[in-house]
């Protein structure tokens, strides 16, 4: 009935602590990493960082070569840089698919500057990302549709002052939302992994609280990313209506055909 990720950002080597205690109850998720060679894991291989990150189902996603804000860079050569760089070394690192990207300081447009938007999204497009974890940055003004690639609703407990009572009271408000869930039915629970031992604790509480329920989907971005995708691009119509008797046609493209 439900998509359920986690998402945390940057070249924290706490991610593996996060990444242990998401595996111990069942969770899957992406770590948005940048350039693990221009911002290193303090202390540990980048080799060994993202070995360990990919282990359990895990996914990398992108966050941007160094970390910029997109919004202050007026150049489409520097941004598609920031993006398509980032995704291409992280793919030859992981050897595996990264379509899922995470705006370095949420930062996907900027006041007095109609066209950053659109600039950004151009290069986005082009990059071939199927996720965004800022669910608003699809938009007209943009040049967006929200059927181009998925969002997320998040859950953020806190960094550094991580609370399971403020985790439950958000997750139990997404899960009444029953529109926003039909339109878009993935929780994703991050964001960084700076807690201290108090947070840490109240961390595992918030997993083990909703650990290996079998109505949810457990993922990554890329997997909800790709099934999305192809959720957009099917198409389901009635034919015709005869007495109780109704015929539907079901066109659904498989997944090569959509890239």
């Amino acid at each position: 009935k439900r998509a359920f990720s986690c998402r945390w950002d940057d070249n924290n080597p706490a991610h593996l602590r996060m990444h242990g205690l998401m595996c111990r109850y069942g969770f899957r998720g992406t770590f948005y990493l940048n350039d693990l060679g221009l911002i290193p894991p303090e202390g540990i291989s980048p080799e060994v960082f993202l070995g360990e990150l990919l282990s359990g189902g895990c996914a990398a996603g992108a966050h941007g070569v160094r970390h910029a804000s997109l919004a202050e860079l007026t150049d489409s050569d520097e941004i598609f840089r920031e993006l398509g760089v980032c995704r291409a070394m992280l793919e030859a690192a992981c050897n595996a698919p990264v379509t899922a990207h995470a705006f370095a300081y949420g930062a996907y447009r900027r006041a007095g500057d109609p066209g950053a938007g659109r600039r950004i999204a151009d290069c986005f497009t082009r990059c071939g990302f199927l996720h965004e974890s800022y669910g608003n940055f699809p938009a007209p003004e943009r040049g967006l549709r929200s059927s181009d690639f998925s969002g997320e609703h998040w859950i953020l407990p806190g960094d550094c002052d991580t609370s399971f009572s403020l985790f439950r009271q958000q997750l139990e408000e997404r899960l009444a939302d029953s529109r926003a869930l039909e339109i878009n039915p993935n929780l994703t629970v991050g964001l960084h992994s700076r807690q201290n031992e108090d947070g840490w604790r109240e961390m595992e509480k918030c997993y083990s609280a909703y650990a290996f329920r079998p109505d949810w989907w457990y993922c990554t971005a890329g997997d909800y990313g790709a099934y999305r995708y192809e959720y957009h691009h099917a198409e389901i119509r009635r034919l015709s209506v005869s007495g109780r008797e109704a015929v539907w046609r079901v066109r659904r493209l498989p997944p090569a055909e959509l890239g």
